[in-house]
C-alpha cells in the first residue's frame, strides 16, 4: 500500500505545485488580496445590453450598456473561454477568430448575445473582464477564504500549535496557500519523514470551488534533500470554507487516514 501511495505522491506534480513554487510571503499575499479587492468590480446585465467591440489593436473587449453604469473592458484569457462556453461557440473556433478574424468574432458574439434572454455577471479586475458568468453565480472571494483561514490559524497558534506556511500565490485563475504543522510528523520508512498539512485554494472566476485538501509533506527524502513538490492530497472540494478550515484541528486523523 505504501509503495502505491509513494507512486501517487511522486506523480502528483500539478499546476498548484508549479504555481506555489513562486512563494509569496503571507504578508505579500494579504497585500495583493487587499489590492485586488479594491480594484475588482462586478456588473450584472442582460445579454442584449452587452456588446463585444474591438480595441485599437483589434483585441476583443466587452462594452456594458446597462443603465449607463457600465464601461469597456478588454477580455481576459478566462473570460474569453467563458464567453465561448456561454454562447456555445467552439473554443478552438473562438480562438481562431480572435487571432485571424476579430471582426468576425465580434459579429458572432454580438449575434448570439442579441438572441439571448439571459443575464450575465461580468467580473472585472484592473479594468479587464476576467470572467463572464451566469447572474446566478455566487462567488466566494479570496478575502473571505483568507480571513477565515487567518482567524482559525491564529486561534490554533494561541493554543500552541506550530504552523508553517510553505507556499502562497495568487494567479489570474486561483489563490493557493500551502501550510504544514511540524507537530504531526511520521516516518514512512527509515529516512523518509513526512508532516501533515493542508492546501487551500480558491477561484473567484468560476474555475473550481473553494478547495481544502489535506496533504503529506515530504520533509526529507533518503538523500537528505528537502522539497515542496512531493506530497499527496486527499480531495474534498467544499464551499463552506470556514467550517472546513477548522478541520486543521484534526490533522492527526488526516495523517492516520493517509497511512492506512
Amino acid at each position: 500500500m505504501l509503495e502505491v501511495q509513494r507512486a501517487q505522491v511522486n506523480n502528483n506534480i500539478c499546476e498548484e505545485t508549479k504555481t506555489m513554487q513562486t512563494r509569496k510571503t503571507l504578508a505579500e499575499l494579504a497585500a495583493e488580496i487587499d489590492r485586488q479587492q479594491a480594484s475588482a468590480k462586478d456588473y450584472i446585465a442582460p445579454a442584449k445590453k452587452i456588446e463585444m467591440i474591438l480595441t485599437e489593436d483589434d483585441k476583443p473587449a466587452l462594452a456594458l450598456r446597462e443603465n449607463g453604469t457600465g464601461g469597456v473592458f478588454p477580455v481576459g484569457q478566462y473570460a474569453g473561454g467563458d464567453i465561448a462556453a456561454k454562447l456555445e461557440i467552439p473554443k478552438r473556433y473562438y480562438d481562431r477568430m480572435a487571432t485571424e478574424a476579430p471582426d468576425l468574432l465580434a459579429r458572432n458574439v454580438n449575434t448570439w448575445l442579441q438572441r439571448s434572454d439571459s443575464k450575465h455577471m461580468v467580473r472585472t479586475l484592473d479594468g479587464r473582464a476576467r470572467a463572464f458568468l451566469s447572474d446566478a453565480y455566487r462567488p466566494i472571494d479570496n478575502w473571505v477564504v483568507f480571513a477565515g483561514m487567518h482567524k482559525k490559524i491564529a486561534e490554533l497558534q494561541q493554543r500552541g500549535l506550530v504552523i508553517e506556511f510553505k507556499s502562497c500565490e495568487i494567479t489570474e485563475r486561483r489563490m493557493y496557500i500551502q501550510l504544514v504543522t511540524p507537530a504531526i510528523t511520521a516516518e514512512l520508512e527509515v529516512g523518509e519523514i513526512i508532516q501533515a498539512g493542508l492546501t487551500i485554494s480558491n477561484s473567484e472566476i468560476g474555475q473550481g470551488s473553494a478547495s481544502f485538501q489535506s496533504l503529506l509533506y515530504f520533509l526529507a527524502c533518503k538523500n537528505g534533500q528537502k522539497g515542496t513538490t512531493n506530497f499527496k492530497k486527499h480531495h474534498s472540494n467544499i464551499t463552506d470554507n470556514i467550517r472546513i478550515i477548522s478541520e486543521i484541528l484534526i490533522l492527526n486523523e488526516i495523517i492516520q487516514y493517509n497511512l492506512i
